[in-house]
């Protein structure tokens, strides 16, 4: 007797049960069983969530990661580190004078300086371009750095609009040798981003691609990031990076590792209130991440760099955005700095940037900054 099996509404197969194919052929049934050929494994296919975004089929199994190399090479699309990844063979790598562990979304200062000391930070965002005034601002905010002897740099997102002109910009903040720690914004395109950034580290190790690692635990203060941007309406597009609730929530048992403050290194400022806020935009009022406000609440994040709302920039403020003034060490200090490019835009106080960066000094669970503005840009004769 022959059975109608149905895989979906448009096929159907004749099918011979195993007892009555035995009788035919003379052989028992547990030996048919036996010699049925095992069902192929098949690959995992992409998942697609609510939102259009694909998940690698890789994301969907345990696998182990061998070295660094292997965990750069998996994510080259991701534009967020999955936290959780490690690597079996971590690299160790030295930057400035200290030895660094790359675990995979985590990296660590094995040998550091003393934690008490003050930690000096170089800022920028918003770069945007490499045109000669803005190649102008970052040459001297550089030699800023330098008098000042900071002893990192982060570049906060929405470095370049083009290839060529990220790979440039990177370039030129990262050569002294810092760690020189890099997010992407609501702007930058993550597979351009991903590519320069590999090819840059591999002469330049002393760049950290914020995107991919997550956590950095550190001598003095730890640092985590948030890449991207909240609201895709704000963003590039399918090329770009929008992170989810559920990257926000992770940083919460994230944090619980982290032995000293956190400082958060995003492109995005927190949900805040009024219009001395470093998320208040013209004609929008606060538009910052509410769930991220939540998120900070919860952990030790006491300092941040978020340039995301240009008119918001050159000042900072505490979590419920109220304004502290440069040079006043407080216990909390979300730094925006402005936008380093050199396009004129209109600030909240009535005046115009042409281009901004900061400096912030952290020591003993404080912090405080200094705003740098260049001097005005003048094209020399030829």
């Amino acid at each position: 007797m022959k059975h109608v099996i149905c895989a979906g509404a448009a096929l159907c197969i004749a099918a011979v049960p195993l007892a009555a194919a035995a009788q035919d052929m003379g052989k028992p049934t547990d030996q048919l069983e036996k010699n049925q050929a095992a069902p192929k494994k098949q690959k995992p296919k992409p998942q697609i969530d609510k939102d259009g975004d694909v998940s690698a089929p890789w994301e969907m199994r345990p696998e182990e990661i061998k070295d660094w190399d292997e965990y750069l090479e998996k994510y080259s699309l991701s534009c967020i580190g999955p936290i959780g990844k490690t690597v079996k063979n971590p690299m160790t790598q030295e930057i400035a004078g200290k030895t660094w562990v790359f675990e995979g979304f985590r990296a660590r200062v094995a040998k550091g300086g003393d934690p008490k000391r003050e930690i000096r930070i170089g800022v920028v965002s918003g770069t945007k371009d490499f045109v000669e005034e803005t190649q102008h601002n970052l040459k001297w905010f550089v030699d800023e750095w330098k008098k000042e002897k900071v002893e990192m740099i982060v570049i906060g997102g929405d470095v370049a609009y083009e290839e060529e002109d990220l790979k440039n910009i990177v370039k030129l903040l990262a050569e002294p040798g810092w760690p020189a720690f890099v997010v992407i914004g609501n702007n930058d395109s993550r597979g351009d981003f991903n590519r320069v950034i590999r090819k840059l580290v591999k002469k330049m190790p002393n760049i950290i691609n914020m995107d991919l690692i997550r956590v950095v635990l550190g001598d003095g203060l730890d640092f985590v990031s948030l890449p991207g941007y909240y609201d895709r309406k704000f963003t590039r597009g399918s090329s770009s990076c929008t992170y989810k609730d559920d990257n926000v929530k992770e940083l919460i048992p994230l944090s619980e590792e982290t032995k000293y403050p956190i400082f958060l290194i995003t492109h995005a400022p927190p949900k805040m209130d009024g219009k001395n806020a470093i998320d208040y935009a013209f004609e929008a009022g606060n538009v910052g991440d509410p769930l991220m406000a939540e998120m900070i609440g919860e952990t030790k994040v006491k300092f941040a760099v978020m340039g995301h709302i240009i008119e918001a920039g050159g000042k900072a403020t505490d979590v419920k955005g109220r304004v502290i003034k440069q040079g006043d060490w407080a216990p909390q200090l979300f730094v925006n700095p402005g936008a380093a490019q050199s396009l004129p835009w209109k600030l909240h106080d009535g005046t115009t940037s042409n281009g901004m960066g900061a400096i912030m000094y952290v020591k003993a669970g404080k912090a405080k900054y200094r705003i740098l503005i260049p001097p005005k840009w003048e094209k020399k004769e030829e």
